[in-house]
């Protein structure tokens, strides 16, 4: 996958997650199911199109989205069909909003389940989308092969994938494009100096969501969709995206997908760059504002400039964002608030809390367990660094941030990632577990370790990256 383009290796990617278990398996996909729609095998999908009234749906959309209409994301091939269809049931097309499905939800929920919504007119089956999308290493994310720059669809399924399942709760689907807007503004506003640099935000543009009047089992947030952003609209000429995934990626020769990179700029370097321009982004927003970002593996694009990291894109945020408003740095946009079944199915889906070490966990959780942890063991077993040194760097670079930002000494202490312990996942048991509560343990944190030994020892200067090694 060396060679290979973004959409390619996203979809591809056969390692990833290895602190995951089973990470490729998915409950309810059959072997079939994964030949046709797994990102590994498939080569390309049709969403099926439905027309939903608008009356029995939920949406929004966001500010840069025509009209805040998620119609006008349709192309003109999709739209004619749609109105056309439209018209021959008899039906004016204003009283309904696109209502795109992953073809495995319509032929295992939408058609055995819906019955009396299509019968009543609520909901219409268009037909398929024109455009070929290619599954990502999500599986229910797909990313448009005829127009790359067009918005991925994200699109609820009825499987379990990882340790969630796959459908789109209706609150979370309306709250994804006002979360979008108001965290774009922010970064906008916020002053962001070297060597961090602005993050790229995928935003979740629009969302739709059928609500039953009165849902059967299993199909609560079973027909949504959210439409995100493409990163190809976001790049200079010289830069690239990779999956942050890739960075523990064993390629078929069986070295490092990274293995040019960091032979050419050296292993310290490259780990000291990696955290200045991908992971201060995410904790400047949790010190600067107060916003715990979800930011693992899956949710990371590394942006590159000649395999050089240069910054860093941002997704999931329609239930991958906490904060608490006594904390934060400006009032949040007006959301959806979820229903109260909603905490008795999925505990762990909430975007209000109090609790410091709750938000500093959420984000520090998703930051290093289950993302930097995975790169840092894959250096060490390569020969590239032990983990004791990869941690030192990252303490290093995190210490010198704190040291060029004294005003914010006290969000620092509020929120510690450098606490002896932190709150992570319990992956294994949120796989084959009910969803009743938290299931997260205490564990040791390498940081706390790594920051007592950059206290004697700077790394700063011994790593610190020159001209010529960063020469483009």
């Amino acid at each position: 996958l060396r060679d290979a383009d973004y959409d390619t290796v996203e979809a591809r990617l056969t390692g990833a997650h290895p602190y995951h278990p089973s990470y490729k398996s998915r409950l309810g996909f059959t072997m079939i199911d994964n030949a046709r729609f797994g990102p590994e095998c498939a080569s390309a999908v049709h969403p099926v199109l439905l027309a939903v009234r608008r009356d029995r749906c939920r949406a929004s959309a966001s500010a840069t989205v025509p009209g805040q209409n998620a119609g006008a994301l349709l192309s003109d091939a999709a739209r004619q069909r749609f109105d056309t269809a439209l018209a021959r049931y008899g039906v004016d097309p204003a009283d309904y909003l696109p209502l795109p499905i992953h073809p495995w939800q319509w032929e295992e929920v939408a058609a055995p389940t819906f019955h009396a919504a299509f019968a009543q007119g609520d909901l219409i089956a268009i037909g398929t989308l024109p455009e070929r999308y290619l599954p990502q290493q999500s599986i229910r994310t797909l990313a448009s092969l005829d127009h790359p720059g067009a918005p991925s669809l994200k699109l609820a399924m009825n499987m379990v994938n990882t340790s969630t399942s796959r459908v789109l709760a209706p609150h979370t689907v309306c709250n994804a494009a006002p979360l979008s807007d108001w965290l774009a503004c922010l970064v906008a506003s916020t002053t962001w100096t070297p060597p961090i640099a602005a993050p790229i935000l995928l935003r979740e543009v629009a969302g739709v969501s059928y609500m039953p009047a009165a849902p059967a089992q299993g199909q609560y947030g079973a027909l949504s969709c959210i439409w995100r952003e493409s990163i190809h609209g976001h790049l200079t000429p010289d830069e690239r995206a990779l999956p942050m995934t890739a960075l523990a990626h064993l390629d078929s020769d069986g070295e490092p997908l990274l293995a040019p990179w960091l032979d050419r700029y050296g292993a310290a370097i490259w780990v000291r760059r990696l955290i200045e321009r991908a992971w201060l982004p995410v904790l400047h927003l949790l010190w600067v504002h107060g916003i715990a970002l979800e930011s693992h593996a899956q949710n990371m694009l590394l942006i590159h400039v000649d395999g050089l990291p240069e910054r860093v894109a941002l997704k999931d945020f329609h239930d991958g964002v906490r904060f608490s408003r006594q904390w934060l740095s400006t009032e949040p946009p007006a959301l959806t608030v979820p229903p109260p079944e909603h905490a008795l199915v999925n505990p762990n889906s909430f975007i209000e809390t109090d609790d410091a070490d709750e938000l500093r966990d959420f984000t520090c959780d998703a930051l290093f367990f289950v993302n930097l942890a995975e790169f840092g063991a894959m250096l060490a077993d390569h020969g590239y660094l032990e983990e004791p040194a990869f941690w030192r760097i990252v303490a290093g670079v995190i210490r010198d941030y704190q040291a060029d930002h004294p005003d914010l000494a006290e969000q620092f202490a509020r929120f510690d990632c450098f606490a002896p312990t932190m709150a992570i996942e319990l992956l294994a048991s949120r796989r084959f577990l009910p969803e009743v509560r938290l299931r997260t343990r205490d564990a040791p944190n390498p940081l706390a370790s790594a920051l007592a030994s950059t206290r004697a020892t700077s790394l700063t200067t011994d790593h610190a990256p020159t001209e010529a090694s960063c020469n483009r």
